[in-house]
């Protein structure tokens, strides 16, 4: 709901000053821009602080309410708190997603990463509907106020979970040696890779359609924050449509298929919306921008979960946080400006047509189906008697294997 007022409130502010396109929407997506500046740290302590960060979205969303009730909201109000959310969203999210294989079996993690990615982003979808629904009817700060009292049902959860704690004997991780070693991971796990390169390549063009959709309602359509808001609910309501219908089309569709054919939908939408004045056309574009958008996210956050084993999960999962967010900042921004030099309708055309490319990097670059090797210690093996235990910190550790060999199975064995 926050990002629906977040893109309103700077078309209010700025009504009469003819502000750039790129400059607009710049404001809107500082919070995903800082998010890729905080990202990496939350990769280090991602599981270790939802409960504050929550509470410091809280607070920022309450004081900006706050502000634009008073209309004491400027654009360089809206850009502070638009990066204090932003911080504590980059920090939470990885925590949020990581924690999903701690709650069901191994066997169901595929369905239930999916339906983690799905409630996701059907609340982002649904959640700037109902945004536009109060904005059109009350205004913008109810918007926020109310972002602000959705907090209390997360810190109940977190409070009252009762996650199990396993015990270990090695010392806790540095804070710089997790980040070192999460980037390591990344940069050597190719299947993680692929998800990465698929992923930016969707986010740098499917941006434009975001930045420039609150321009298109404002110059193009020269409609308000009404309009606004029934496109944004048809978002939501494509979005529920494709969480409906995904767990048939993942059943008869491999990953890779289902994200070519969603990327299509999705391209097409953005050339309706470069071209066509409609509002009833409109509307059903923005339907099929909503079950593209949860197709293709939920296939991307589902190959991300089984691509990373539970000790790195969450900073991998930082990493696919911030090629998402830096796809959709700098995306946003750059699409801005291309706008405010050629027209909205012909780079709505061009990012169109390079997302139906980005397709073409399934040639090289296949998602898959197949699931993370289960790398749980089998521990069948008795844990081996030491003649003298090392400290952690002792140093190099060599560690010998030595096999006995049947003579007559030496060749097979070699």
């Amino acid at each position: 709901m926050a990002a629906a007022a977040l893109r309103v409130v700077p078309l209010r502010v700025d009504r009469n000053r003819g502000v750039q396109c790129g400059i607009v929407d710049a404001g809107c997506r500082l919070r995903l821009a800082d998010d890729v500046a905080v990202v990496v740290a939350g990769a280090g302590c991602a599981c270790r602080s939802g409960g504050q960060l929550s509470r410091h979205a809280a607070r920022c969303a309450g004081i900006l309410g706050v502000l634009t009730a008073l209309g004491l909201t400027t654009i360089w109000a809206l850009l502070g708190f638009t990066f204090a959310l932003g911080v504590g969203n980059a920090l939470v999210l990885p925590a949020w997603a990581a924690i999903v294989p701690e709650l069901v079996p191994r066997a169901q993690l595929a369905s239930a990463v999916a339906l983690n990615s799905i409630a996701i982003n059907v609340s982002r979808a649904v959640g700037p509907a109902i945004a536009g629904l109060i904005i059109a009817s009350l205004g913008v700060w109810p918007v926020f106020i109310l972002n602000a009292l959705s907090y209390i049902g997360i810190l109940a959860v977190l409070i009252h979970w009762r996650r199990e704690r396993r015990r270990s004997a090695l010392p806790a991780e540095r804070f710089i040696s997790a980040i070192r070693v999460g980037l390591r991971f990344v940069t050597h796990t190719r299947s993680l890779q692929v998800v990465l390169i698929r992923g930016g390549a969707f986010f740098a063009f499917a941006s434009a359609s975001w930045a420039l959709f609150p321009l298109i309602v404002r110059r193009e359509l020269g409609r308000g924050p009404e309009v606004y808001g029934l496109l944004l609910t048809c978002i939501g309501a494509g979005a529920v449509i494709g969480a409906l219908l995904l767990p048939r089309i993942r059943a008869r569709l491999s990953r890779d298929l289902l994200v070519s054919a969603a990327s299509v939908l999705y391209a097409v939408a953005m050339f309706v919306l470069a071209g066509i004045r409609e509002i009833f056309v409109l509307a059903l574009a923005m339907v099929m921008t909503g079950v593209a958008w949860i197709s293709i996210l939920s296939a991307l956050q589902v190959s991300a979960q089984t691509a990373l084993p539970s000790w790195v999960r969450a900073r991998g999962l930082s990493a696919f946080v911030m090629v998402f967010m830096a796809g959709m900042a700098i995306g946003a921004v750059a699409w801005g400006q291309v706008a405010t030099r050629i027209g909205i309708p012909d780079a709505l055309s061009i990012a169109g047509l390079g997302v139906a490319a980005s397709i073409l990097l399934v040639l090289k670059f296949k998602l898959g189906d197949r699931e993370a090797p289960d790398l749980t210690p089998s521990m069948h093996w008795a844990p081996p008697v030491l003649a003298e235990e090392p400290e952690p910190d002792s140093g190099p550790v060599m560690v010998s294997i030595e096999y006995l060999v049947d003579p007559a199975k030496r060749e097979a064995f070699v």
